[in-house]
């Protein structure tokens, strides 16, 4: 070990107890908005959209310890968390015989808590994959050398201000990938790569081709960047063992299963039998709606994200290339896949419903223009932002629809207003250049005076 090291390990184990406790205040803060959410929304809305199928496959795998949904769906049993009549979501099997539409993952993940609580424990255990979210959100803006205290501002910006508080009251499966996304995200950036860590992270990879066919992109990419990782660090072969076997093992484990109930290898069957794949439309006019739709986009909706651009920006020296190339290269391809899909929108959804798997990734360069530029201006706008989408999302809740919206992917040419989120972004992002030139001028004279 040399001596920065070992100064590097005193430094981390002096600051860790302050660090501690700022992410305990961030998760009590964070798991009190997000409580008040979940008690808003099972009061008041009925699960829509995908969240009752979901929780039918529940149903199927506690009443009837099989997958066989249409059972529930005959019977009647989801009225006791949905009471009205509902559409089957199932797609034909290779016989014939009906089938889950959705895939089995995340059914599978929050079983024990719906046992436990029915549609409750669902929400109950969302929450928490919301607060494991928020927590690598702090951490990663840590590992990057962000401040603890600018590192519990954007933790909280995106407990409150983005889509974790909108899904963390539900019962989508979106909030696991964002988890797994930005862990292993996180992970690569971390000073020191254990055992227990390339195991667990290899795990969670391995899980997300279970939760949606949609995730099945990140598991190669991470699992690249990680080995090019091990390879840099000159790790044994053991770590890269522990980084590569969980992972291989679910994977297999998942084409042994679609083999033995769809009779085929294709990593999406149920997708695949009724047509939901991707490349089917121009990816054009869906990356405008997702960015600015005024329904579904992110940017009306959780203006936070306007400060990406800026931290992107703010980053360009060669110091932050890893970063660059591992977020280009997770969140550039899915985004475009899943404009290539028909219903790129999320169908019948709260707003940025598939962004939201990959948008804590984009934390890092959030924090970082937080931290280049530390001006009220910038922050003030930032706890603007944040205070603005959570009010709407709170709100929503109160509307008929219970926030869910729909219908982008039908209407033709540009979003409402596009020009005019096209201008905030770009001026926001001459702003904090602007902002952060006059910072580091003051910063010379005060050197030069000195």
């Amino acid at each position: 070990m040399t001596a920065r090291e070992t100064e590097q390990q005193i430094e981390t184990a002096r600051r860790r107890p302050s660090e501690r406790a700022t992410l305990v205040l961030l998760l009590v803060l964070s798991a009190l908005t997000m409580m008040v959410l979940a008690v808003l929304r099972g009061q008041l809305v009925l699960p829509a959209g995908d969240e009752p199928h979901y929780l039918i496959m529940s149903q199927a795998l506690e009443r009837y310890h099989s997958l066989d949904v249409k059972r529930v769906y005959d019977a009647g049993d989801y009225t006791e968390f949905y009471p009205r009549p509902i559409k089957p979501h199932i797609a034909p099997g290779p016989d014939g015989q009906p089938l889950p539409l959705h895939a089995i993952g995340g059914p599978v993940l929050w079983l024990i808590p719906f046992v436990l609580a029915d549609r409750a424990g669902v929400i109950a255990f969302m929450v928490v994959v919301s607060l494991l979210i928020v927590t690598n959100v702090f951490l990663l803006a840590r590992a990057l050398g962000v401040g603890t205290r600018t590192a519990f501002g954007v933790g909280l910006a995106f407990a409150v201000g983005t889509p974790i508080l909108t899904y963390s009251s539900m019962s989508f499966v979106e909030p696991v990938g964002a988890l797994v996304c930005v862990y292993a995200l996180r992970l690569l950036h971390t000073h020191m790569l254990r055992t227990r860590d390339l195991l667990l992270v290899s795990t969670c990879l391995g899980v997300l081709p279970w939760v949606h066919a949609r995730f099945l992109l990140f598991p190669p990419v991470f699992l690249t960047f990680l080995l090019l990782r091990l390879r840099r660090d000159g790790a044994t072969r053991r770590d890269v063992i522990a980084a590569i076997t969980p992972a291989a093992l679910l994977i297999l484990g998942l084409e042994v299963y679609n083999l033995l109930i769809w009779h085929t290898v294709s990593p999406a069957p149920n997708q695949v039998n009724i047509g939901a794949v991707p490349f089917q439309n121009n990816p054009l006019p869906g990356l405008a709606g997702i960015a600015l739709d005024p329904g579904i986009g992110v940017l009306p909706n959780f203006p936070i994200f306007l400060l990406v651009l800026p931290g992107v920006l703010l980053t360009a020296s060669r110091r932050w290339w890893s970063l660059h190339m591992q977020v280009a290269a997770l969140v550039l391809p899915y985004t475009v896949i899943v404009c290539t899909f028909p219903a790129w929108d999320g169908a019948w959804s709260p707003p940025a419903r598939f962004p939201a798997v990959v948008l804590p990734m984009l934390s890092g360069y959030i924090a970082l223009a937080l931290q280049r530029v530390p001006s009220l201006i910038v922050r003030g706008f930032a706890g603007t932002a944040t205070v603005y989408a959570g009010t709407l999302t709170t709100l929503a809740i109160f509307t008929p629809d219970g926030g869910f919206t729909t219908g982008a992917a039908v209407r033709p040419g540009l979003p409402p207003m596009s020009a005019a989120w096209t201008a905030a972004t770009i001026g926001i992002a001459a702003g904090v250049g602007l902002l952060s030139w006059r910072e580091q001028t003051r910063k010379s004279q005060g050197s030069s005076t000195a």
